[in-house]
């Protein structure tokens, strides 16, 4: 099966007036992300255009949709981004996002969700959960750079950062209620099918089962992840699957932190992290809940 390199891309480059098209979508993008903020008149205002713009490549004139999926893919790239860098050293910046992904879906662009779904694991294989074993035939560059390390020289730190503002962004997008996009009425229903399952809150819980056990909880980087996964979705879990989010978490507690059994409690590369979740979940434990981030709802 081709890859999106191989079916897309020749066929914009060697059309130039799709590639026209394809750049003249990505000038528009590009800066809308960037200057979005979590005020509701904002997010409406960027979704309704980056929504037109779509609408504008999905009606375009190639066979299989080739500007369609360019520019969705481009805008999975800006997403990503912005993640990488904003998310990672503000981590309410994921909810208007989130938002603006979720809107775009239930107005008519499941292919997004394709795509950037694509595109996270692509960069942080994490989102899913998920480390993969070093191959017979995979160097050290090519091997850290499908473990999501933007090269081998990127420090723990600056990795931890970086992953951690892409997977805040990920649970963003799964813990975010589906409401009527910009182009619908308020009362409008809305059909939850156009969501893909990993963009929904099942998707968590099957991110938790994975990595509340070996071989995940072996990595360094996990403790930063379920940290950022409690501060984002949290709530959204609480509320959700109630009694049972409890018992995983009380797992992770006393039998991953408390009795050793996790191995990144192990690992001087983890330590700060491990401290911070420790505290974080008995904070929960004390309370029975976790602080809602004030970025969670859009401000009026």
């Amino acid at each position: 099966m081709k890859s999106f390199g191989e079916k897309v891309l020749p066929v914009i480059a060697d059309n130039s007036e799709w590639r026209k098209q394809c750049f003249a979508a990505k000038r528009q993008i590009t800066p809308k992300i960037g200057q979005l903020t979590n005020s509701k008149a904002e997010i409406w205002r960027i979704t309704s255009t980056i929504s037109s713009l779509l609408k504008e490549a999905q009606a375009a004139p190639s066979p299989n949709q080739e500007i369609y999926q360019w520019v969705l893919n481009h805008l999975s790239k800006c997403l990503i981004r912005q993640a990488e860098q904003e998310v990672a050293v503000k981590v309410d910046t994921a909810f208007p996002l989130a938002r603006v992904v979720v809107w775009l879906l239930l107005d008519g662009h499941e292919k997004l969700g394709e795509i950037l779904m694509a595109r996270l694991v692509k960069k942080s294989c994490w989102c899913l959960g998920y480390f993969p074993e070093k191959r017979p035939d995979q160097d050290n560059v090519a091997y850290s750079k499908s473990v999501g390390r933007a090269s081998p020289e990127e420090t723990s730190v600056q990795f931890a950062s970086r992953q951690s503002g892409i997977a805040a962004f990920y649970f963003a997008i799964c813990q975010t209620p589906p409401t009527p996009p910009p182009s619908q009425p308020a009362s409008a229903s809305v059909d939850v099918s156009l969501v893909p399952a990993h963009f929904r809150p099942s998707a968590l819980w099957k991110w938790q089962a994975r990595c509340v056990t070996p071989p995940m909880t072996s990595h360094a980087i996990v403790p930063a992840l379920w940290s950022t996964l409690l501060e984002v979705a949290g709530p959204r879990l609480l509320e959700y699957y109630g009694r049972q989010t409890g018992k995983v978490w009380e797992l992770l507690y006393t039998q991953g932190i408390m009795a050793g059994r996790a191995g990144f409690v192990k690992l001087d590369e983890g330590k700060a992290a491990s401290g911070r979740l420790q505290l974080m979940l008995e904070d929960w434990k004390k309370s029975g809940k976790v602080e809602i981030l004030k970025g969670r709802e859009m401000q009026a």
